[in-house]
């Protein structure tokens, strides 16, 4: 969270998403989070 709040902190707080599309660092380094998980149910099914 500390890398995209120095890199992207003034595209985060503009107005409009065409402003923030537009003030986006392209070359900023990317930050890969997964945010995912696997649910499963075993047993019969009705």
């Amino acid at each position: 969270m500390i890398t995209f709040q120095r890199c992207q902190l003034l595209a985060s707080m503009l107005n409009t998403f065409l402003e923030h599309l537009c003030l986006l660092d392209i070359d900023s380094k990317l930050i890969t989070i997964f945010s995912t998980s696997i649910i499963c149910t075993r047993g019969p099914t009705s």
